[in-house]
């Protein structure tokens, strides 16, 4: 196997830093063309709100502007199993990585 993305996307969450307030991640979006996308995410460690930072585009031009739907949903799903282990355990992962192919029609 190559490590090649031929479709879907490959998403990551790379732990930036954890203060004693708040723990902030690199959220990542990479596509089979090399593109991507990126934001940040801080997790508000007292109350548990998240503040999510715009979508960043990563690459060379051409491809998508913007993540579709569902690479943002599952994005979102990751960002949510890390923020539960994390105020559960307050052990908060260093990076999480998952792919995931196209939804079928």
């Amino acid at each position: 196997m190559s490590g090649l993305l031929h479709d879907g996307a490959r998403f990551a969450l790379k732990r930036l830093g954890v203060a004693p307030e708040r723990v902030t991640y690199r959220a990542i979006i990479e596509l089979p063309d090399q593109r991507g996308f990126t934001r940040e995410v801080t997790v508000d460690r007292g109350d548990g709100s998240v503040s999510v930072g715009a979508f960043e585009r990563e690459g060379e031009p051409g491809g998508l502007e913007a993540p579709t739907e569902w690479m943002v949903a599952f994005l979102e799903t990751l960002t949510q199993q890390v923020i539960r282990s994390g105020r559960k355990d307050d052990v908060w992962p260093r990076k999480l990585r998952r792919w995931k192919g196209p939804p079928v029609s």
